[in-house]
């Protein structure tokens, strides 16, 4: 039997409806600090510059998970390329359902609500955000679908540039994801440093690995498509730095293909 949830149900205020609002002076004065760094505007040009091309990208983005209207070498390419894109997805709701039942997630950079989705299935309820109008739309369609609605609420914003207000009213995550996201990020820091400010238990982030041959074969991809994006990519050094630097109680670093699978515990 699934326990009670720690969260009320006030129907008539979205954000209430996940979390209880509170009065807290050192929370509102950290918003007030910008997010940041030395590479904040190359940041913002790689964000803003990317987002009409994700916007226009729905349909076959989402495809990678159905695999539906795609050819047979597509998906085979799909599930041998990107198999680590699925098994992050398993991995993250296997560390959330470990954490117990009714958790609050925020999904950065959730684009059609792949991860909103088993987790809504399970009892947890999340809130997605992403630059994308476009996708956040197929997302809200995707878990009106899945008769998980009521639990699953879509931010539209660029989290990277400024945490929107519409965001802040949650006031606390259990967990926080960032899968797929990093990967444009030139300096993931001062992001991960702002999102503490939700204080949750874990953050859960995805990192290219360096050096693969999927890492090659984006960056010749987004060449020749003229894409104005820059990608980058990790190691573990990196990774144990990033803990160090948020002070983390604990780093769990695995590979996972092409990837790097952190949980940062606080």
């Amino acid at each position: 039997m699934k326990s009670p949830s720690k969260h009320p149900t006030i129907q008539s205020d979205r954000a209430l409806l996940f979390f209880p609002r509170s009065v807290d002076a050192e929370w509102d004065e950290g918003w007030s600090q910008p997010i940041g760094g030395e590479d904040s505007v190359l940041v913002s040009n790689v964000t803003q510059s990317s987002a009409a091309y994700w916007s226009s990208m729905v349909e076959e983005f989402d495809a990678i998970y159905t695999g539906e209207k795609r050819s047979r070498l597509s998906v085979f390419l799909d599930h041998w390329l990107r198999k680590d894109i699925y098994d992050r997805i398993s991995e993250t709701v296997q560390v959330i359902q470990a954490m117990g039942d009714n958790q609050t997630v925020l999904d950065v950079g959730t684009g059609t609500g792949r991860l909103c989705l088993p987790l809504g299935e399970r009892g947890h309820r999340t809130v997605g955000i992403d630059f994308s109008r476009s996708m956040l739309e197929k997302a809200k369609d995707l878990t009106r679908k899945a008769g998980i609605a009521h639990l699953c609420d879509f931010v539209g914003g660029d989290i990277v540039q400024a945490i929107p207000n519409e965001l802040k009213q949650y006031r606390h995550f259990d967990v926080i994801t960032i899968l797929g996201v990093l990967d444009y990020i030139s300096d993931p820091l001062p992001l991960l440093r702002k999102l503490l400010l939700f204080r949750p238990r874990k953050i859960i982030a995805s990192f290219p690995r360096r050096g693969t041959l999927r890492c090659y074969l984006r960056q010749l991809r987004y060449k020749v498509q003229g894409l104005d994006c820059p990608l980058y990519f990790y190691n573990p050094k990196q990774l144990s730095t990033y803990g160090d630097q948020l002070q983390c109680r604990h780093t769990n670093r695995k590979t996972m293909g092409q990837l790097h699978f952190c949980v940062f515990e606080f």
